[in-house]
C-alpha cells in the first residue's frame, strides 16, 4: 500500500478532506510551526494519533472481560498498550492515505467483531439430549 501511494501519479495531490488533508500521498498536516521538536518536526500531523486510539480502542474491545488476571494478560495488556504507541510514532511520517486506510480497515474489525458477538449472543443454545 506505501508502494503504491508512492508511486501512483494520480493519486498525488488527490484531496481528500479540502483544507486538511490535500495529498493523499503525503502526510496530513494540521498545523505547522517553526522550530523542529524531536520526533515530530514542524508540523502536526493528525491522522497517526486518531490510529493510535483506534488501536487502543480495537484493543479494549477485543480483549476478553471476563479473563483472569494472569501475567500472561498483564504483558499481553503492556504489548498491546506498546505496539499502540510504536504504530503512532511509525506511522507518523506516512502518507495520510496509508493512514486513512489503515484505520478504517481496523474501525471495520471492529464493527466485524461487535457484529458477530451480537449476533453469537443472542443465537440460543441446543442443548444435546443423551439417548
Amino acid at each position: 500500500m506505501l508502494d503504491l501511494l508512492k508511486s501512483t501519479f494520480p493519486l498525488r495531490g488527490s484531496s481528500f478532506i479540502p483544507g486538511w488533508i490535500d495529498n493523499l500521498t503525503a502526510p496530513d498536516v494540521l498545523f505547522s510551526w517553526s522550530y523542529p521538536i524531536p520526533f515530530i518536526g514542524t508540523q502536526f500531523h493528525l491522522l497517526p494519533f486518531i490510529l493510535g486510539g483506534v488501536m487502543f480502542l480495537q484493543q479494549r474491545y477485543m480483549t476478553p472481560k471476563n479473563q483472569p488476571v494472569t501475567p500472561e494478560t498483564n504483558t499481553n495488556k503492556k504489548m498491546g498498550n506498546f505496539m499502540t504507541a510504536i504504530f503512532t510514532l511509525l506511522f507518523y511520517t506516512c502518507p495520510s492515505g496509508l493512514n486513512i486506510y489503515w484505520i478504517s480497515s481496523t474501525l471495520l474489525g471492529i464493527l466485524q467483531q461487535w457484529f458477530t458477538a451480537s449476533k453469537l449472543q443472542k443465537a440460543p443454545v441446543k442443548k444435546l439430549k443423551r439417548g
